[in-house]
């Protein structure tokens, strides 16, 4: 494949400032990696897939046991709603609302989480953002729009996100996609991949996270990742982000609750 000169130019200059603001960090303690199996694959692919964490943790099953008392039919009223407010194609609908605040910061900060995480990091990490959100089948375009599409998050060189899947999530509901090992080389490329992803990564390097509810997922988010479209129904989920104290957009202030 051709690069040119400035596409060369402009992944040193991304490069260079990706190693300064990572080099502010002290460096993780790698020789206890071994004992977090997560924070082994985090390094090496970028991502890991707990199974059945509703099984392991309290504050999982909580919110797992809340979604049932919601029901199908409350998230399926709120997808209509959001399809009659706009006129645009849409995917997306935040219910953070209907969860209780202190169930999701509990969830948040489980000590199974926040453990891996702080060895990922080497530090403590900083809870950032926290959402419930509900993906659902575009009826008015089967073209990935926005999120849909394979793209990096800038928040921060010390970045880590957890999906905690609140329904069933197959292949044909919008599961969490995540190009392996692409966190390795952040600066590489653009925030947003909506050019042919093959021409830089192969078909092997796409993980496709499907999983029972109660799944919970670990990626590294300065990887390439995204929601595959849906082909029907939907998908719940509970986002939490976790940064440094000082991420490298917006400021480390209140808990966001999306």
């Amino acid at each position: 494949m051709f690069t040119s000169a400035f596409e060369i130019l402009k992944q040193s200059i991304r490069q260079f400032k990706h190693k300064s603001e990572y080099n502010k960090f002290k460096k993780p303690e790698f020789f206890n990696d071994h004992l977090f199996p997560v924070v082994v694959d985090l390094r090496k692919q970028g991502i890991s897939v707990v199974k059945n964490f509703k099984d392991q943790s309290e504050n999982a099953k909580k919110l797992i046991d809340h979604y049932e008392k919601i029901g199908e039919k409350k998230i399926l009223n709120e997808i209509e709603k959001k399809r009659r407010s706009t006129i645009k194609s849409s995917y997306k609908i935040r219910v953070t609302s209907l969860f209780s605040d202190d169930d999701l910061i509990n969830f948040a900060n489980d000590n199974f989480i926040i453990e891996n995480i702080n060895q990922y990091f080497g530090f403590k990490p900083y809870l950032r953002e926290v959402s419930v959100v509900v993906d659902y089948k575009n009826e008015l375009s089967d073209i990935p729009i926005n999120t849909q599409n394979f793209h990096r998050d800038p928040d921060d060189v010390k970045l880590t996100k957890i999906f905690f899947y609140l329904n069933d999530v197959s292949i044909n509901n919008g599961p969490f996609q995540f190009i392996k090992t692409s966190h390795l080389k952040p600066w590489v490329h653009e925030k947003f991949l909506t050019s042919n992803v093959f021409k830089y990564y192969s078909q092997d390097q796409i993980f496709s996270a499907t999983g029972k509810s109660g799944t919970i997922i670990f990626a590294d988010t300065n990887g390439y990742h995204r929601g595959l479209i849906l082909n029907e129904k939907f998908r719940v989920m509970v986002t939490a982000m976790y940064t440094s104290q000082n991420p490298k957009y917006g400021k480390l202030e209140n808990i966001v609750f999306k």
